[in-house]
């Protein structure tokens, strides 16, 4: 127990002067920051809703759905080789521009007729 509490104090005593320096570096940070009047700017604002945050966060979405969907091919499908799992994203991709249906829609098709050994 004594080891434990020397171990932990050791440690304290150690951290404390980076933590310190820390510090110090956000307090000049944020000091140069309000100077600039960038300090005024609403991030969570900015970051919640506007003309250019949303499309990318659109398509981060997107593409978080489709590879979520891929996940479900890969589960469905037997790829001998990484690069047939890739080109079947690829074509799944290709599919969906040409095709009246979204890349999701089709990659589970893909899964439920692999599902279905069709």
């Amino acid at each position: 127990m004594a080891d434990t509490i020397r171990t932990l104090i050791t440690g304290v005593d150690q951290l404390s002067p980076t933590l310190a320096t820390i510090r110090n570096n956000v307090d000049g940070f944020r000091t140069r920051l309000e100077s600039s009047r960038l300090g005024d700017i609403d991030v969570a604002g900015v970051i919640k809703g506007n003309a250019f945050t949303e499309p990318l966060i659109a398509g981060v979405k997107a593409a978080i759905g489709f590879e979520t969907s891929m996940a479900g091919v890969k589960r469905s499908v037997t790829f001998e080789t990484p690069q047939q799992f890739r080109q079947m994203g690829s074509d799944i991709l290709d599919l969906s521009e040409r095709l009246p249906e979204s890349a999701n829609g089709i990659a589970a098709i893909v899964a439920a007729g692999a599902k279905a050994n069709v």
